[in-house]
Order: structure tokens, then C-alpha cells, then sequence
């Protein structure tokens, strides 16, 4: 009786001290080893550079170690993977794109990891516009104009994208669908690509990110004519939405954070809030204007259903014209 009694009031004492011990371990995070984010993209890309200012913002605010590691290729899945086995502990978070994170697994034949069931989402960064941008030789230099001819000449129209399955590629399908016709897409590697042969007048059009043709735009030698948002791009305000010409269809690229599946929620909730005030730190936003991007951070359960809503917003597109990346 005197030995169980003793047993009993140890294994008391035992659990009294890991109860103590619990909170002190949450607590410590991100404090005990350095916080890694992951970016499947090479450095000085757009998810690279947002990720560095968040990581920064981060190091300073909780006065502990977030770092960067580029893990690039594979369109961004050499990263997610690797965040995919990462330790669920808070200590590996990836910055991914609407590729790595959802329409790779509609467009690659398999995949080392499943983008619907082995993450859980943090926080939404960012929101890019994407635009309609027409050369000097185009046949039409207005969004109601451009719409008219594809829809009366299929085929006709050569339209420059970044390459298979990115949203440039995607969406000029998708505004030819919506008026009943075809385009000419012509895949190229890169935007750099693209713009000599758009200036040139080898292609009539190309459908990409709104930053890269704001100072062309400016100098009259490319002309934005739509933007494919919900709304007005503040970087082209004159220039109407695809909305406003009669088409219900938006194109907005984004950014996002994402952490491997099981990271306690105190952590995803806590990075959450830390992201958004590091994206909304009146300096960083400057930065990151400066960029051309708009910081946009909603809940961790937002960005999960942005993701699965990628994938079916695209299906049909990528299905039907049976795109695929390898």
C-alpha cells in the first residue's frame, strides 16, 4: 500500500512538472533555432523578395532567426516538397505560388508530395493584377476592340505568354473561351522574351503580372489595355477592367505562406498575425509597392480555401486544352 501510494505521488510529481514544462516549450517558439522559410523560386524572384522582407520583419519583432533557403525548380515543387516532409514543429515554412501550391498537380503527371492534404495555410501575402498588353502593330488598341476581332477571326491573334500553365497562358485561353473563339498562344521562357517581339509586332498581345509594363505603358511603347481584377489597377488607373468590357473573369496571381500538415495551431495563428503586421509596417508596404505588388493577409483557413479554389477555378481550362508541364 505504502509503495503504491509513493508510485502514485511520483507519477503526480512527474506530471505536475510536464505540465509546467508544456507552456514554457510553446512559449520558446520561435526563440529555441532558427525559423526557415522555404522559396521554391530563385533569388531576387517575387516570392523571394517578399519572403526576405517578411523574414526580416520577423527577425526583428520577435528578436529571433527567420532565414531564407532557395530551393528552386520544378516550377516551385522541389521547395514544397521538401517543406512537404519537413518536421510539423513551426520551425520550416514554405512561400509558395498558385503553381507549387495547387495547378501543379493538374498540370505535372505526378508529384512528390499532395498540395491539397499536406500543408496548411498561414497566410496569404500577396495579390498581383495580371493585364492585356497590346504592341505597336496590333489589331485593335483597345479592350472592346481586341475582344471584337478575336471573336469574329479565331485563330488570328498571337498571344505571348510566359510559358505552359502560367496564368499568362491560362487566361488568354480562358478570355477566348469567354467570347467563343480561339487565340494563338505563343509560349516563350520568360517575359524578357516576350516584349522585343511584341514591340516588334510579332505577336499582337501578351497577358502578364501588371508590374513589368508599368514604364512602357508610361512611355506609350506598349499599351495596357485591360486589367483582369476585381478592380481598377492603381498603377493604371485609367485603364478598365476586363469586367467593365463585359467579361466576368479575374486573373490575380498571389503569394502565400504555408506550413507543413500538423504545425500546432498556435503557431500558424501566431505567424499569421506576425505576417500581417510585418506586410502592413507603413515602410515595408513602400517596399513592397515599389516592387509593384499589394500586400493582401486574410486567416490562415482563407488561404486554404484560396488554394483549393485555384484548382478548380483552372481544371477545366488545363483539362481541355490538355496543358501540362513535363
Amino acid at each position: 500500500m505504502r509503495n503504491t501510494k509513493k508510485m502514485l505521488a511520483s507519477l503526480a510529481m512527474a506530471a505536475g512538472v510536464l505540465g509546467a514544462l508544456t507552456p514554457q516549450a510553446e512559449a520558446a517558439w520561435p526563440n529555441d533555432k532558427p525559423v526557415t522559410i522555404v522559396v521554391g523560386y530563385t533569388a531576387g524572384s517575387g516570392a523571394d523578395v517578399l519572403a526576405r522582407i517578411i523574414a526580416d520583419g520577423l527577425s526583428k519583432k520577435w528578436n529571433a532567426q527567420f532565414l531564407v533557403e532557395n530551393r528552386a525548380g520544378a516550377a516551385g515543387g522541389i521547395g514544397q516538397g521538401f517543406v512537404a516532409k519537413a518536421a510539423p514543429d513551426g520551425y520550416t515554412f514554405v512561400h509558395t505560388s498558385p503553381g507549387p501550391a495547387a495547378n501543379n498537380m493538374l498540370t505535372y503527371k505526378s508529384l512528390p508530395y499532395n498540395p491539397m492534404t499536406d500543408f496548411v495555410g498561414v497566410a496569404q501575402t500577396n495579390e498581383t493584377a495580371m493585364v492585356l498588353v497590346t504592341g505597336p502593330k496590333a489589331p485593335a488598341q483597345d479592350i472592346k476592340g481586341m475582344l471584337d476581332y478575336i471573336a469574329k477571326n479565331p485563330g488570328k491573334v498571337t498571344a505571348g505568354h510566359p510559358g505552359l500553365g502560367t496564368y499568362g497562358h491560362m487566361t488568354e485561353l480562358a478570355i477566348a473561351e469567354a467570347v467563343k473563339s480561339s487565340v494563338a498562344t505563343v509560349p516563350y521562357k520568360g517575359t524578357s522574351q516576350i516584349i522585343p517581339d511584341l514591340l516588334a509586332g510579332q505577336i499582337d498581345l501578351s497577358c502578364d503580372q501588371a508590374p513589368v509594363y508599368v514604364n512602357m505603358h508610361k512611355s506609350g511603347q506598349v499599351k495596357v489595355i485591360a486589367v483582369i481584377a476585381d478592380e481598377r489597377s492603381p498603377l493604371f488607373p485609367e485603364v478598365p477592367t476586363l469586367k467593365e468590357a463585359g467579361i466576368n473573369f479575374t486573373s490575380a496571381p498571389w503569394y502565400g505562406m504555408q506550413a507543413p500538415k500538423g504545425t500546432p495551431k498556435e503557431i500558424v495563428d501566431k505567424m499569421n498575425a506576425g505576417i500581417k503586421e510585418v506586410l502592413f509596417d507603413p515602410a515595408n508596404k513602400e517596399k513592397i509597392a515599389a516592387a509593384g505588388y499589394t500586400p493582401k493577409v486574410g486567416s490562415p483557413a482563407d488561404f486554404d480555401k484560396l488554394v483549393k479554389d485555384e484548382v478548380a477555378k483552372w481544371e477545366p481550362i488545363i483539362k481541355k486544352y490538355n496543358i501540362t508541364a513535363e
